[in-house]
This record gives C-alpha cells, sequence and structure tokens, in this order.
C-alpha cells in the first residue's frame, strides 16, 4: 500500500497517510487529531502549530511569507500549490501571513515579499525572493530540498 509522509498540526507527529483514503478522515497515530492530507498547502492560524511544523525533523519545510496586499504573492499562490502536489510526502508546504504572524516573520527576517525558506531539521537552507516562473521556482525548490 502507498503512503505518503504528513505531519499532524496538533502534536507535531510525521504520520504516514494512505493512498488509499483518499476523502476518509485520517487521524494522527499520536494525538488522534485529524491530519492534513498530503500535498496541501498548509496554513496553521496558530503560532505553536506553525512553531511544530517549522521544526519538523523528517520533511523539507517549504514556507511562503506572504501578504495579501502583494500582487506577486497571488501570482505565486498557484504555482506553490501544484509544487505542494507534485512533491506530496517529499516536502511540507505552508504558508505564513506576515501580517498576522509579525513575530514569526522577524524571527526569520522577512523584509519583502514574497519570500520562500526552505528548512531541513529546522535550519534554514535556501532562500529566494520574488515572483517566478513555475519552472525556474520548482528547480530552485528541487535544489534546495534534496
Amino acid at each position: 500500500m502507498d503512503k505518503f509522509k504528513t505531519v499532524c498540526l496538533n502534536c507535531g507527529a510525521v504520520n504516514a497517510f494512505p493512498v488509499s483514503a483518499e476523502g476518509k478522515k485520517v487521524v494522527c497515530g499520536r494525538c488522534r487529531m485529524p491530519l492534513p492530507r498530503p500535498g496541501e498547502v498548509l496554513e496553521p492560524a496558530e503560532e505553536g502549530a506553525l512553531e511544530k511544523l517549522l521544526l519538523n525533523p523528517s520533511l523539507p519545510v517549504l514556507v511562503d511569507f506572504y501578504s495579501n496586499a502583494c500582487p506577486p504573492c497571488r501570482v505565486m499562490h498557484p504555482v506553490i500549490e501544484r509544487l505542494a502536489g507534485r512533491r506530496r510526502g517529499e516536502i511540507l508546504v505552508t504558508r505564513v501571513d506576515v501580517e498576522r504572524h509579525p513575530g514569526l516573520a522577524s524571527k526569520f527576517g522577512i523584509q519583502a515579499t514574497p519570500t520562500f525558506v526552505i528548512l531541513n531539521r529546522g535550519y534554514e537552507i535556501a532562500r529566494t525572493t520574488g515572483a517566478s516562473s513555475e519552472s525556474e521556482f520548482s528547480l530552485w525548490a528541487a535544489g534546495a530540498a534534496r
């Protein structure tokens, strides 16, 4: 049976999400809370859930720091969503609204949006700022998240 890795937004545990469970409710093996579907762009509302996600030890995390008032950010949203779907189980993708989470944006030294950061085991391994073509962005993410 094929499975994809996903992370519980409640407790931070890495779980195997069976492909055959599409359309069904799948819960965390540790805390029993519902799991996000692999390939979804995650947007946790709480800082604590974001911190657990960003410090995930098992999968690289691509963070999209954005603002709703930023036209290039809106251009990149579908690019990010398609990347998350293609790379499901290999990389976690999350969005952080810099207006809702200014402390987190400050912690990462975000000075412009969109800024994309790839973390591996909680350490920043790559960063890029601004909009780019889908192929260029995908190549950047693939090279950085090996």
